[in-house]
């Protein structure tokens, strides 16, 4: 990461995160990953299928095994997990570079204290509100050694050492701000002379004043008597550096690499040639940055040593990310990259011509329209890389994608049977269960394809493919769900007859099918559909035990009116019950508990045909089935669409036929309680006049005195 941390970067001011209206942030379930799949399975070659948003990090890493350059064993292992961290010990804290220094200079006695030094300067103006780490902490490391070693030649009580303190002090009064540069010392011990000389460039170095410390650093270079001359030369580069990065005087860049060159030649300089190397890579990469990647290109297509993999890499994607341009005219590497996250398809498919590899042909069959003469020519292709193969998933899924596109729907069907046969990675198994969803031939294949393992979430599409268990125990729980592709047609166009058979079947995780049974049982109750609704509701009290009392009770009532009302009220009193099916984690929530951020009952609204959203299988059901699911659906807008309004006004109709039912009073308060806590919901007459009939006819009960306001 040289380019990175070297110590005359600057480093932006941290500042708060901008304020968001639309919170909260909740964990969304994701299924494949969008940029950053695990970079210690990635970088060991189970690459799963790539996709043009991955970081270019994944790309290169991608593009090695794709050429049949696998990352070594030891390249591979820098991208490993770690372990954790062993659980925290009492120890002593170590003190700091900083802390260290100020302990030092207190065995001297006479020389002022200081509390605490600064490290960080402003930039200038017109960044003034950005700071960069001025003084590093090897500067304070090595105050102390030195300090170290003249209180032994000279002793802590000695006026040389007190002086050399009181020189050291001003250099790093310039650390936060201002010019503070120590007097020249004349008449003195000769190694303190020589110090001071050296402390005044360093002053000077640190107060941006670039031309005093490089001609005083230049001084010290020159001075063969000097303890610091053969780090003269060294701090001449690193000064002219800093102008050009804090100064913003690029032309010092050329004089820093001739400065750093000159080191590199000189034998008598040996031991500081791995520093010169490393600030001539940064001075490389600011002079001609596609002329630097192109060398970390070049390094990064050659096994070997791990570390400097990663430090390679690093640099690479953060000179790449930094002019949004690689250097694809000279480098294969840049030329798959740029066109693999493009849309050239015409490049990709000129370079598989010339180049058939693995590499050319993920390019080509992402882009290349799918009534281009060249697709069949790249089906058989991709029909030909073996499974075991780091491309075979993502020339698979491609492969498919182009039939299905192609309207080759029987071939396409039969591949994606053949993908999924073969055992892959959770994220992989999921795209090709999408694919065959799309291509069901009926109502089974619509269900044995539907569950789906959540192998990543992100914050309402932020922070993508961050790990499932970062949200919390119930997400990390939730090894089974739905996807869009499967709810957005089975809320809309399933019948109800074909809710009670989804509850049941042996193709959906008994989890899925609760969650099928609850749904269609609100849905059952809401559309008058008893049949439908006393299936559903055995079904769903053998799969949550939680709900099987209530459930009983209401199977048990003969009164229809009555069973209606014991509904509603199980309704009221349980959140959680809505009458979708949702996607992803669901609900976070308990059922029976209010959750906080109102993900509570239900706001139903007609689906909105948004760019990405799946469309319904063609042939999942019977084109009279479907129309009798949209007219359900339908209805249920029309009867139900918010839960505030249907709730409360089946709990007036029961209260003003049954005054004297004391269950009246509880269904009157939480009727006022949905109008509250329901997502969405829109104010309307029925929670007032719940209100005003629990304090009008209830006025001494405890639920009017839980219920001071209506909503």
């Amino acid at each position: 990461m040289r380019l990175l941390v070297l110590a005359f970067l600057t480093v932006a001011l941290a500042g708060p995160r901008e304020a968001e209206s639309c919170g909260p942030f909740l964990p969304m379930a994701q299924f494949t990953y969008v940029s950053q799949p695990p970079q210690g399975v990635f970088a060991h070659g189970q690459l799963g299928i790539l996709l043009p948003s991955y970081h270019r990090r994944y790309l290169v890493i991608a593009y090695r095994y794709l050429t049949g350059v696998p990352l070594t064993r030891e390249e591979a292992s820098e991208f490993d997990p770690q372990p954790p961290p062993a659980p925290l010990q009492p120890t002593p804290v170590s003190p700091t570079p900083v802390e260290q220094w100020l302990a030092a200079r207190k065995q001297v006695p006479g020389v002022p204290a200081v509390q605490g030094i600064a490290e960080d300067r402003a930039g200038r103006p017109p960044n003034q509100f950005q700071f960069y780490q001025n003084c590093l902490d090897d500067a304070f490391r090595n105050s102390t050694l030195t300090l170290a070693e003249r209180i032994r030649r000279w002793g802590a009580s000695s006026l040389a050492v007190a002086e050399w303190v009181r020189g050291q002090d001003a250099v790093f009064e310039n650390c936060r701000d201002g010019s503070t540069i120590p007097p020249a010392l004349t008449g003195v011990d000769p190694l303190l002379a020589a110090d001071r000389r050296y402390q005044i460039a360093a002053a000077e170095f640190y107060s941006e004043d670039y031309a005093g410390a490089e001609r005083d650093f230049g001084a010290v270079g020159a001075d063969s008597a000097s303890p610091w001359h053969d780090l003269g030369r060294l701090m001449v580069a690193r000064t002219q550096i800093r102008e050009a990065t804090v100064a913003k005087d690029l032309s010092q860049l050329k004089d820093a690499a001739e400065t750093l060159e000159a080191i590199l030649q000189d034998p008598q300089e040996t031991k500081w040639h791995a520093s010169a190397r490393g600030l001539q890579d940064f001075v490389a990469a600011r002079i001609d940055p596609q002329a630097r990647m192109l060398a970390l290109g070049e390094k990064l297509m050659r096994p070997g040593d791990g570390r400097e993999f990663s430090t390679a890499l690093f640099d690479y994607t953060y000179l790449w990310d930094g002019t949004n341009r690689g250097p694809a005219d000279k480098s294969d590497l840049a030329d798959w990259i740029t066109t693999f996250a493009g849309r050239n398809w015409s490049h990709a498919l000129e370079r598989w011509r010339a180049q058939p590899d693995d590499a050319w042909l993920v390019a080509s069959l992402l882009w290349v329209p799918y009534d281009n003469a060249a697709i069949p020519d790249l089906l058989a292709a991709a029909h030909r890389v073996d499974p075991a193969a780091p491309a075979w998933p993502t020339v698979t899924f491609y492969g498919i994608s182009r039939a299905i596109a192609r309207g080759d729907t029987e071939a396409a069907r039969s591949w994606a049977d053949s993908a999924l046969a073969i055992q892959q990675t959770p994220d992989v198994h999921n795209v090709f269960l999408a694919q065959r969803l799309k291509l069901s031939r009926g109502w089974d294949d619509f269900l044995r394809f539907t569950p789906r393992t959540p192998v990543a979430l992100n914050y309402d599409g932020i922070d993508s493919d961050s790990p499932v268990q970062d949200g919390g125990q119930v997400v990390s729980q939730k090894t089974a769900a739905f996807d869009m592709d499967f709810t957005a047609p089975f809320n809309v166009e399933v019948p109800l007859g074909r809710w009670v058979d989804a509850a049941s079947t042996v193709d959906l995780p008994a989890a899925l099918r609760a969650d099928i049974a609850q749904a269609g049982w609100v849905r059952a109750v809401v559309l008058h559909r008893p049949t439908e609704a006393q299936a559903l509701a055995q079904r769903l009290a053998e799969l949550r035990p939680q709900l099987r009392s209530p459930l009983q009770s209401w199977l048990a009532e003969k009164d229809a009116d009555a069973a209606r009302f014991k509904a509603v009220l199980l309704m009221m009193r349980t959140p959680g019950l809505q009458p979708e099916v949702r996607p992803g984690f669901g609900r976070l929530t308990a059922d029976g508990q209010i959750d906080d951020f109102r993900d509570n009952w239900w706001t139903l609204s007609e689906p909105k045909a948004a760019e990405g959203t799946p469309a319904a299988p063609p042939d999942f059901l019977p084109e009279p089935e479907r129309a009798t699911g949209r007219k359900e659906w339908q209805q249920l807008l029309s009867t139900a669409a918010q839960a505030t309004d249907y709730l409360s006004s089946e709990t007036i109709a029961w209260a003003r036929l049954h005054r004297d039912d004391p269950r009246v009073p509880e269904a009157l308060h939480l009727a006022v309680r949905t109008s509250r806590y329901t997502s969405n919901a829109t104010p309307t007459r029925f929670p007032k006049q719940a209100f005003q009939l629990l304090h009008s006819w209830y006025p001494k009960s405890t639920w009017a005195a839980q219920t001071p306001y209506w909503y």
